[in-house]
């Protein structure tokens, strides 16, 4: 029996089957409204110093590298809820936005929530009158909590069936000492963010280009509050000091401060690659409010001029946990209006080490 025939091998030199393009996106995703909310009180760093850590020399240098001379502190009365609240009633009346129409009411958050209820979310909805939203929160990422909640937020925005309008909302406030040389100075406070899925050229504020996200866990033990489930279930409470941020690897502590700006740059040259952007093509470089001395560095890294870095609300309301993103967003949509086509990166740093780099153009 004879063999079957072979088939013929392709020719040589074939053109190759070209990949079909990716389709046209249908949608974008932009922020409709960006706001935020302090707590009357406040401390001044010198009055912080004196009070958290009577003994200690805070070095001029110290003082130059964070930069932050105040910060808003919670009443007993306060909550992070209620905090949460305000800022988005705020969000909401800058939007003219109905709660009603809100499909998602989200929270992110690092610092502990009320206790005396399961969902954040539910409650600030709740008082804000978004009946109709699904409610969930995102932490578990440091400072870095907002940027991990924009990296989940968009892709499921722009998803055929997503949600069209969501408010993403935090309230932090500090349960131990607010002092945490040599790195920052925390506070209290609330911000607010609603985003809107609109069809393409149809953007009712600045569109989010990417939402990238980046985790280097090597760091995760460097430094961190004691309280936590086993100093609860041995001791059978928590006291405020348990709750104060502190150093638990000095070396790791000293590899942090010496090397953020340059670690963070690198995160932001990846998603700028990724965008086709270049660091000339921004208009602001806004970092989270932790330290002066980190944007300034990474200004000089991407020899950026000192009017394209937003340094104003490191001195008038520093470091407040998840807020700062919400915070300094406002502060350009209020303060220093976008022109057309211009492009922003906004990148921040949460212990675990996680790092978030989100791109805004208008």
């Amino acid at each position: 029996m004879s063999k079957p025939a072979v088939k013929a091998s392709k020719k040589r030199g074939a053109p190759k089957a070209e990949k079909p393009e990716k389709p046209a996106p249908s949608f974008e995703v932009s922020i409709r409204s960006a706001a935020f909310h302090f707590p009357e009180g406040g401390i001044s760093t010198s009055a912080l110093v004196l009070n958290e850590q009577p003994h200690r020399v805070f070095f001029l240098r110290e003082r130059r590298n964070i930069g932050v001379k105040y910060v808003h502190t919670a009443a007993l009365t306060d909550t992070p809820s209620s905090l949460a609240t305000t800022a988005a009633q705020n969000a909401l009346a800058r939007g003219g936005i109905d709660p009603s129409t809100l499909d998602m009411v989200v929270t992110a958050g690092c610092t502990p929530p009320d206790f005396d209820m399961w969902s954040m979310p539910t409650k600030v909805a709740k008082n804000i009158g978004a009946l109709n939203a699904e409610c969930f929160g995102i932490g578990e990422a440091g400072c870095a909590s907002a940027f991990a909640a924009m990296r989940v937020l968009v892709p499921m925005m722009l998803a055929p069936d997503g949600p069209r309008r969501v408010m993403l909302v935090a309230g932090c406030i500090t349960p131990g000492g607010h002092f945490f040389p040599p790195a920052t100075i925390y506070g209290d406070g609330a911000g607010a963010l609603i985003l809107e899925r609109t069809k393409v050229g149809k953007a009712t504020g600045p569109r989010v280009i990417r939402a990238d996200y980046y985790t280097d866990c090597q760091y995760i033990d460097s430094f961190g509050p004691v309280a936590g489930l086993m100093k609860l279930r041995l001791d059978g409470q928590l006291v405020p000091a348990d709750w104060t941020v502190r150093i638990k690897d000095i070396k790791q502590m000293e590899v942090l401060v010496q090397t953020t700006a340059e670690r963070g740059a690198s995160f932001v040259k990846k998603t700028l690659k990724k965008a086709r952007w270049t660091p000339e093509d921004l208009r602001w470089l806004i970092l989270d409010n932790v330290a002066a001395v980190v944007p300034e560095v990474m200004a000089e890294i991407f020899a950026l001029p000192q009017d394209r870095v937003l340094l104003e609300n490191i001195r008038r309301y520093g470091h407040a946990w998840v807020v700062d993103m919400f915070v300094n967003l406002a502060t350009i949509f209020d303060e220093h209006p976008l022109a057309p086509a211009e492009r922003i990166v906004c990148a921040g740093m949460g212990q675990g080490e996680h790092w978030g780099v989100m791109l805004l153009e208008n």
